[in-house]
């Protein structure tokens, strides 16, 4: 089962929910509950897919860098002593600052498919509520009409929405709260730790302050 049938079953499910609530009445905060949950787990895994791209093209990248660098370490005719030093040390600063953004882009790819799984196993969670509260119903509507049974049946119907009620709420609240909780570090991640200078590839002054380039004193060989 892939993440992109979590949307249609958390609809299937909540709409399920919203069509038993004329009978059910506990069920209306779980279907409004159900209403503002709703997510599209596989678009949150894709993006979390393309992060991933991302951190392989940025790896492949510092790879080539690398590889480049050890070409010209190979044959020292092509630079003087200190332009081999300046050029080996800016290299190296600038492959740590790689190595930042690359542990940045893994953090945020691996909170995208995690936030994806839960709001997968929400959807899962609603259609299954859905499908119960719908049974419940439609066997309830059927007993009704008949005397005293009838009675009886809305009673326990009612008994195990309330029932359905109380533990679905719970739910739903710990997934809103593990989900602010990734979107804060998400929020850390992208905002703060460049602002901390975890992160500074890209910013106004690159962190290559201990790093002086000079021209060659001659022209490369």
């Amino acid at each position: 089962m892939s993440y992109e049938s979590g949307m249609p079953m958390h609809l299937a499910g909540t709409a399920m929910t919203w069509g038993t609530v004329w009978l059910l009445t506990p069920m209306i905060p779980v279907a409004v509950l159900m209403t503002l949950s709703t997510s599209n787990p596989g678009m949150i895994d894709a993006a979390g897919t393309h992060w991933e791209e991302c951190r392989t093209k940025l790896e492949e990248y510092k790879n080539d860098l690398t590889t480049l660098k050890k070409q010209f370490d190979a044959d020292d005719e092509n630079w003087t002593a200190d332009d081999k030093l300046y050029f080996d040390h800016a290299v190296e600063a600038y492959v740590d600052e790689l190595d930042k953004l690359h542990t940045t882009i893994k953090t945020v790819e691996d909170l995208a498919k995690l936030v994806a799984k839960i709001f997968f196993g929400l959807c899962i969670f609603v259609l299954a509520v859905g499908g119960a509260v719908l049974a419940i119903a439609l066997a309830t509507i059927a007993q009704l009409p008949i005397p005293i049974v009838g009675e009886l049946a809305y009673s326990l119907a009612q008994t195990a929405a309330l029932m359905i009620m109380e533990t679905s709420l719970p739910a739903f609240t710990g997934v809103q709260t593990a989900l602010l909780g990734f979107g804060a570090i998400a929020t850390a991640v992208a905002g703060g730790a460049w602002g901390a200078d975890l992160i500074t590839l890209g910013s106004p002054e690159p962190n290559f302050k201990d790093v002086t380039i000079s021209m060659p004193s001659g022209p490369l060989k």
